[in-house]
């Protein structure tokens, strides 16, 4: 019954990039270059979807970025945090050396 109702709820997939803009926190986008499930190349689309977005890629990055480089991905969360309600949309990128 659970899924039934989980999966009746849940939005088409096409619709999820709108419901995006409904949005009303600062979302911090975090991409990996070597992700070979969610390509990089949507964030920019991704940017353009949440109203106050940060983005932060990371070159040396898999899908699960959080857990491969935490200390980015942490001063990432923090840099958002410190930044939240400024309006300021940054795009932080770490040194292609892969230290995080």
């Amino acid at each position: 019954e659970f899924r039934r109702v989980l999966f009746r709820s849940r939005p088409r997939a096409r619709s999820l990039w709108r419901l995006a803009g409904r949005v009303r926190v600062p979302v911090l986008l975090v991409y990996g270059v070597r992700d070979r499930l969610v390509s990089y190349r949507m964030a920019r689309r991704a940017c353009a979807a949440f109203p106050d977005s940060r983005l932060l890629v990371l070159p040396e990055a898999g899908h699960v970025a959080m857990m491969e480089h935490p200390e980015a991905v942490s001063r990432g969360f923090l840099e958002l945090l410190s930044t939240a309600g400024t309006g300021l949309r940054t795009d932080t990128r770490t040194p292609t050396s892969g230290r995080s």
